[in-house]
């Protein structure tokens, strides 16, 4: 980086143009120096992005492997851990997030996915969400909620 910015600042120091020399040769001589900038800057622009394209590839590269082991680990007929149920990731999620961050994400959400994501919950990680939301959204997540359980002492 340091050679790179020493190359920057000698290509770029102006050069002292002759005063005394006619308007046109002053003109000639800006030209040629806005002319040598340009190019440096184009040059200098193509290696930058040559950097950031390798820089791209080699991400790219890394981040394969680790794709591949986790498509090998949850995938139908993956020999390591069964695919995680996308609500119960979600639900996690939610319960890293403070409630009152949480609650306006959850407010959003489809009122059926919401509960769903409410219910895989732990009741107290649900109850903050719920608290910090607005009383009739969270009045009617918690009728979605309540309608999913069985009833208590319901016989069969």
């Amino acid at each position: 980086m340091e050679g790179l910015r020493g190359e920057l600042l000698q290509d770029t120091a102006p050069r002292p143009i002759d005063m005394a020399a006619a308007p046109l040769t002053k003109v000639e001589q800006m030209l040629a120096e806005v002319t040598k900038a340009r190019e440096s800057l184009h040059d200098d622009t193509a290696r930058l992005e040559a950097m950031l394209a390798q820089g791209a590839r080699e991400t790219a590269a890394r981040a394969e492997p680790a794709e591949d082991e986790n498509a090998a680990a949850q995938g139908p007929g993956g020999a390591g851990k069964p695919a995680k149920n996308p609500l119960d990731v979600l639900a996690k999620a939610m319960r890293g997030i403070k409630p009152e961050q949480a609650a306006p994400i959850v407010t959003r959400l489809d009122k059926h996915l919401a509960a769903s994501v409410l219910q895989r919950m732990p009741p107290a990680d649900a109850g903050k969400i719920l608290a910090a939301m607005k009383p009739e959204t969270a009045a009617e997540l918690a009728t979605q909620i309540s309608a999913r359980l069985p009833a208590a002492g319901a016989k069969r």
